[in-house]
């Protein structure tokens, strides 16, 4: 499992080095560098806006506690988040992804943090309690299962359904 981690950190650098905007939206007329990052961080708002109207209307109080934004990228949902909740903590594992997402950041209390590999198959960002993970289901590079969420309780798991690869 090491080496699948340290390969896949080592694929997303070099997607962050490239076309990393691409890499996270994937939108043919935008490869090669043409997302508008105004309008690419503007994407992140509406869909968490549209998923916070959701869980609204399905009546499910998220509370506004702290919130995960597992494989956060550049942070283009992290920030999106951050207006909604008292703490998001975003991770990803390309350390160059979580650097430009540190250079885009606007919110101070926005955590952003690399995922670190600490011996053979264990992997960590730190001990931080979280009420809820927003999982991109559009972002194929995270295969999470119930397992790799032991700790995040079902109705902790805010995961959209979308039909195109993010």
């Amino acid at each position: 499992m090491a080496d699948f981690i340290e390969e896949s950190g080592e694929l997303w650098d070099r997607h962050a080095r490239r076309d990393p905007l691409w890499a996270i939206l994937s939108d043919p007329a935008r490869k090669g560098g043409r997302w508008d990052l105004g309008r690419f961080m503007q994407t992140g708002v509406g869909e968490v806006a549209s998923l916070l109207y959701q869980l609204q209307t399905l009546g499910l109080d998220v509370g506004r506690g702290e919130v995960l934004d597992f494989g956060c990228g550049v942070g283009r949902l992290s920030q999106a988040l951050a207006p909604h909740f008292q703490r998001v903590t975003g991770v990803d594992i390309s350390a160059e992804m979580i650097e430009q997402a540190q250079s885009l950041n606007r919110f101070p209390a926005l955590g952003l943090r690399h995922l670190a590999r600490h011996g053979d198959d264990d992997v960590r960002w730190g001990d931080a309690r979280l009420g809820h993970v927003f999982l991109d289901r559009r972002d194929h590079r995270h295969r999470l299962d119930d397992g790799d969420l032991r700790n995040v309780a079902p109705e902790q798991r805010s995961a959209p359904d979308a039909g195109h690869h993010g």
